[in-house]
Parts: structure tokens; sequence; C-alpha cells
């Protein structure tokens, strides 16, 4: 991990867990120490560089409700003592999740994750796969690393979120790429009650999270199988983030 000023620098790390940051007050990894984000009525900007991001690696950044809770409604430091919980249960316990860009070179994807039960309690269950859309499926010239897509992943690009509401409830994430004077623009799912379930969970505040994970084509094929790219991802790989900002729509 390098930090230097506005840029952030992620390597994958030795073990498929890869590399983990969060956005936090201090280094304490106590429970009131990271950084939480209302997000509901908000647009996210970021530029990334994926050119080192290849087939079966996935270079994240998400958002979770941290912390998440036990059942007897106390924070819960899970497996890895940090107070982390996401969709998946990673770590021991579960929580909602705002996949802004899970991707490597050959495409990118955007995915809610609700959860059972409110955000800010104990939650017994949480939909793993999400609600996702695959840039892929929407436009497979529309980031990959050629000449001819709309935004090369060779090359670093910006991506605008915007968690458009209506009153307290979402209805839209829209998503704008853009590099050299091109765009590629596409909303995240259309499912409108799965986006007004994440409305609270937005509005409450939410932890930025960066990640650079990866394995095996089998392991990761769920990002990248429509691309038909091959191989396992390079313990070798890496990813920038920069300019990252959050204001009012």
């Amino acid at each position: 991990v390098n930090v230097s000023g506005g840029t952030i620098e992620l390597g994958h790390g030795p073990s498929d867990q890869g590399t983990r940051l969060w956005i936090a007050h201090n280094e304490s990894l106590a429970v009131d120490s990271y950084a939480r984000f209302q997000l509901l009525g908000k647009r996210v900007s970021y530029t990334i560089d994926l050119s080192e991001v290849g087939c079966s690696c996935n270079a994240a950044l998400y958002w979770v409700s941290m912390p998440g809770y036990s059942p007897d409604g106390m924070p819960a430091p899970g497996n890895f003592g940090n107070y982390y919980c996401d969709a998946n249960k990673v770590g021991g316990v579960w929580c909602w999740e705002m996949d802004t860009i899970e991707a490597n070179m050959h495409t990118m994807q955007v995915t809610p994750h609700s959860c059972s039960d409110p955000a800010g309690g104990a939650i017994s269950s949480c939909d793993k796969s999400g609600s996702r859309r695959n840039s892929w499926f929407v436009d497979r010239k529309g980031l990959c690393p050629a000449d001819d897509c709309l935004i090369d992943s060779r090359a670093p690009f910006s991506h605008t979120q915007s968690f458009v509401a209506v009153g307290n409830t979402l209805v839209r994430i829209e998503n704008r790429l853009e590099q050299r004077g091109r765009a590629f623009a596409f909303n995240a799912t259309s499912n409108s009650a799965y986006l007004a379930k994440m409305s609270e969970a937005l509005r409450q505040g939410m932890v930025l999270t960066f990640q650079l994970w990866g394995g095996s084509w089998l392991l990761m094929s769920w990002l990248d199988y429509m691309t038909l790219c091959e191989g396992v991802c390079p313990m070798s790989s890496r990813v920038v983030y920069s300019n990252i900002s959050i204001e009012a729509l």
C-alpha cells in the first residue's frame, strides 16, 4: 500500500484475499475510528488506473455499513478484530454493501447488496450476489484494453457514480466513465424495489473501502468469464486510485 497526497496505490499481496484499505480518522482500528460517508443524493468521482489489473483480478472501490453487529446488538469485531463486515460475511459479520466498481482491464461491474435487516443493527443474512450490472453486457466495447474501446483500460480514466434519490428513496445509480474526450455511461440495476431497499444504508453513511485481490480463473469467473480472458491474477498486480471526491447532486 502506498498513500501519497490524493493517490492510493494497492498491490495484490501474497494471498487470494489481496490487500484491503479503509478511510479512517486514525489507525487504531477502533469501532469509532472509521469515516462514514452519506451517499444518498450524492455524486462520487475518482480516477482509476487498471493498466496492471489483468484477467482474474478484481480492483474494487466499495462501501460497507461498518461496524457490523452481533445478535446482542453490540458492535462485532469479527474474525479480523477490526470490525470489518460485508454482504458476503467475510470476517464473519454481515452488513450492507455497495460496490461502486469491481474491475480489471477487461470489464467492470456495479453491485448493490441488500440485507435482511436494517443497517445499524444485527443482520441475519445478506444478498451475496447482489443486483449486479456488468459493463460488458451494456456494451462489450465500453471498457476494454484496445484502441477501439470507448474507454481504453490500458490508461487511467475517471468514473462518476451518482446516487439519484426522490425524497429519501434511491431511484437510480448512474455511472459515467470518461477518458480523452470519450465517455461511456450506464445505469446500475433497473430493479426499482432493490434500489429502494438500499436507501437507508446509503443515507446513514458507509465506510469507503479499497481492495485488490484475485486468484484462479475459476475463482474469479463471476467477474470476467464473458470476456473470454484467461489466466491467474498475477501477484504483481497493482491499481491506483486518485482524485476521489464526494459532492451533492
